[in-house]
């Protein structure tokens, strides 16, 4: 540790770029940081751990370790781009034993694809206001084939070209639901199998696609023809060269390249096991996939236990949701999960979807976990959500309980509100 530091810097115009890390710099054990204008760009990531939920392998352009106190003010922050979740902007974690603090103020963020702009981990007291955060443009190399190289991304787009399949029980199926549904039945010679699933792509086509992967000729299951037919996708979403021939699928994934913008995975995250004090106000969040998350938890432990975030308020914020197909699944406006008092209000949340993501249901809002006595959520602002706001209650505290959701508007939302009859609901519009 270093005691006290103060970095001052003449605007953005004192540059300190690191190519090969995402940290520019990493701050360890101090008393308190100050930066103060400067522009810090984060580069290429390590390999981290894509399967690791806990954010533990995630550094920022700026990076801080167990610093009582962080302050930012006019600070530009970029981070690279990548098809997982592998850096962030701006990294500040502390050990739940000896949460810090952290205050983020009128700062510039331009996140990479997929990554994270603000991560707070076990903080007591957080403040994150005025600040610009927005996804920064994909370079000419992450092409859509060089994405779809990634077994992660090509599952995802997989989803949409293979969902809601069906492989028993087809005579329970009414004549609406069969409508909707590419049937896929072999010869009695190749197992006499059946398989009935959503899809942008005609059946006859998919047929073909399964005989050029030969690999099970006679199918044991109707589980195996479906499989079969997802390995299919997956080579042909991997390999152009198996494309040839196949016109629709081509024309399909073709059509992915118009709806691939670069898209941030999430905003704002707090989390880890410590979050005493939230305040979250006057952010513009642009192109991300989930805009504010705020959350304590513990992975980790077989027996998780009760964590709960203290006074939170999220207040004054402007978000921008894309819906990407090729983007993480976690989507949405704001987050909030175990809370004891919690304050949401006047924020706008609008969400952008694309012709394959048109389907995709999202909530503008979402309230999850055991809740404390005090919920307020008030003249919010939605357009093109499914959901207004969805409240899952999971245990509440002794006493009374004032959990209220008023005064919000949620264009075209259907319901506006989902929750438990304890939450009043007053003069919600869709």
């Amino acid at each position: 540790g270093k005691g006290h530091l103060k970095i001052s810097c003449s605007g953005a115009g004192t540059r300190f770029v690191q190519p090969n890390n995402e940290a520019v710099i990493q701050f360890e054990q101090c008393n308190s940081v100050i930066i103060e204008d400067g522009f810090f760009s984060g580069g290429r990531s390590g390999p981290g751990s894509p399967q690791d939920q806990t954010y533990d392998h995630l550094n920022g352009a700026l990076t801080f370790h167990n610093c009582a106190q962080v302050s930012l003010h006019r600070v530009t922050l970029q981070c690279n781009s990548a098809t997982r979740l592998f850096a962030s902007c701006l990294t500040v974690s502390s050990t739940p034993s000896s949460p810090g603090r952290v205050q983020v103020t009128d700062c510039s963020l331009k996140v990479g694809h997929q990554q994270i702009g603000i991560l707070l981990l076990n903080q007591q007291r957080i403040t994150v206001s005025d600040n610009q955060i927005q996804a920064r443009v994909k370079p000419r190399s992450m092409t859509l084939d060089f994405m779809l190289r990634d077994f992660v991304v090509a599952n995802r787009v997989r989803d949409f070209m293979i969902k809601g399949a069906v492989i028993r029980d087809f005579d329970r199926l009414d004549e609406g639901q069969r409508d909707n549904l590419q049937n896929i039945q072999t010869s009695q010679a190749a197992g006499n199998r059946q398989v009935m699933f959503e899809s942008p792509i005609a059946a006859n086509h998919w047929r073909n696609a399964i005989q050029d992967t030969p690999d099970q000729v006679v199918y044991a299951s109707n589980n195996q023809l479906l499989n079969s037919v997802k390995a299919a996708s997956i080579n042909l979403l991997q390999n152009p060269q198996a494309r040839v021939g196949h016109s629709a699928i081509n024309r399909w994934i073709e059509s992915l390249r118009q709806q691939n913008p670069s898209v941030m995975a999430t905003g704002i995250v707090c989390g880890g096991e410590v979050a005493k004090q939230v305040r979250i106000r006057d952010n513009t969040i642009s192109g991300a996939h989930l805009g504010i998350q705020v959350g304590v938890s513990n992975r980790k432990r077989a027996q998780p236990g009760n964590f709960h975030i203290g006074e939170t308020r999220i207040q004054g914020n402007s978000i921008h949701i894309l819906l990407s197909p090729l983007a993480t699944k976690r989507r949405g406006g704001i987050f909030v999960g175990n809370c004891t008092q919690l304050s949401i209000s006047d924020n706008s949340i609008q969400v952008q979807r694309f012709q394959v993501t048109n389907s995709l249901r999202v909530e503008s809002l979402r309230v999850y976990g055991i809740l404390g006595r005090k919920m307020i959520v008030k003249d919010n602002y939605s357009t093109h959500c499914d959901v207004g706001i969805r409240v899952t209650a999971m245990d509440r505290q002794d006493g009374t309980q004032q959990w209220l959701v008023a005064d919000n508007m949620f264009v075209d939302a259907e319901p506006a509100v989902e929750a438990p009859k304890i939450v009043k609901r007053r003069n919600n519009v869709t």
